[in-house]
């Protein structure tokens, strides 16, 4: 099984953006919200917008492993989601506005999900 490796890395990578927050949190005094500041929210968002894609990108890339696709797409996959994440963290930490970062990781994040789910579709379908 190879999914576990990419779940794993993005797991502490996730637990990176969360300790951010908390952090931020504890700091500001801000327990709800966002405390209308435009850090507060960077960090809000980057957390949250790592669990509206990455579940559903390792559950298609864990289904393209299960149903005996080739180990490469599951590297290429979890490899490139993986950098996509740490992009656009690190493009959303250090900039409210567009950055390569964020502008990166979004894009390659949406990549792996367009792709991955044609492989899976290939899988079934094909």
């Amino acid at each position: 099984m190879l999914t576990p490796l990419y779940a794993g890395l993005l797991g502490l990578l996730y637990a990176l953006l969360s300790g951010r927050v908390m952090w931020w949190r504890m700091r500001s005094g801000v327990l709800t919200g966002d405390g209308s500041g435009e850090a507060g929210l960077a960090m809000i968002r980057a957390h949250a917008n790592f669990m509206e894609f990455v579940p559903i990108s390792l559950v298609l890339i864990l289904l393209i492993e299960l149903g005996g696709g080739d180990p490469y797409w599951i590297h290429g996959l979890g490899g490139t989601l993986l950098a996509a994440r740490v992009l656009h963290a690190i493009g959303m930490w250090r900039s409210t506005g567009v950055s390569f970062g964020r502008r990166a990781g979004a894009g390659l994040t949406l990549g792996v999900l367009v792709v991955a789910s044609g492989v899976c579709l290939s899988l079934c379908c094909g």
